[in-house]
């Protein structure tokens, strides 16, 4: 696979916003996690390689200071780079690459460079749902079993999804739940934009969490849905 479009323009207008700040300590490793290697190619490339048949009108990498192989990956990929000084959570991440998005108003679909199986068909089915259920949120939910240690998708009615619990926050109840946030996820962009200038910290980490914007647009009355995908395709490394 290589970076080049498929030759029939895809239908679907989005930009992508792609998430590669992670250090790689748990990898004991100082070389960003996205550069760590999977069948000879970085993570990221296959992330960047899975959304370019779709033909993103633009694609927006957040990375941390430091991470030179990553700017020069991402010149090679067309992408542009969004910087995050301090790691403060993935809502302080996305709202980093929002300048760079000044006054789009399609879909930003966001992805973490560290998950290398994510599919373009998969891609694909989330930006069909996010359009024809006129959804103001679209997210992939998976059922690992144990759902131990990921964020459970509260949805009164399948597949509409009215929050996400992170397991730690999770009561005995919220932890039956077996569907759990896979870690892409697909917002309307002025919701996006506006809801980032809203969102405030966690009081228990200090940190800014992405997922805290779907509580916000249930509050709002707006939709948020889900896609299925399956658990080797959404497992991160």
């Amino acid at each position: 696979r290589d970076f080049r479009p498929m030759p029939q323009a895809h239908k679907h207008k989005f930009t992508s916003v792609i998430l590669a700040a992670g250090q790689g300590t748990r990898m004991r490793s100082n070389m960003p996690k996205v550069m760590h290697k999977l069948a000879g190619e970085p993570l990221i490339s296959h992330v960047l390689k899975s959304a370019a048949p779709l033909n993103p009108e633009k694609t927006v990498l957040v990375v941390a200071p430091h991470m030179d192989t990553v700017r020069e990956l991402a010149t090679r990929a067309s992408a542009s780079i969004a910087h995050q000084d301090a790691q403060n959570g993935t809502g302080h991440a996305v709202k980093c690459a929002m300048p760079q998005l000044q006054g789009y108003e399609g879909i930003v679909l966001v992805l973490y460079g560290d998950t290398p199986m994510i599919t373009t068909e998969t891609l694909a089915a989330l930006l069909q749902k996010h359009e024809s259920e006129k959804a103001t949120i679209s997210l992939l939910g998976m059922q690992p079993h144990p759902p131990t240690g990921y964020g459970r998708l509260v949805m009164r009615q399948e597949p509409y999804v009215e929050r996400i619990v992170e397991c730690k926050d999770a009561n005995e109840e919220q932890k039956k739940i077996t569907w759990v946030w896979a870690g892409v996820i697909a917002f309307d962009a002025v919701f996006l934009r506006e809801s980032l200038e809203a969102l405030t910290p966690s009081p228990v980490t200090g940190e800014y969490y992405l997922t805290t914007l779907i509580e916000m647009a249930t509050a709002k009355g707006l939709k948020t849905v889900m896609q299925p995908v399956s658990v080797t395709e959404a497992m991160g490394i």
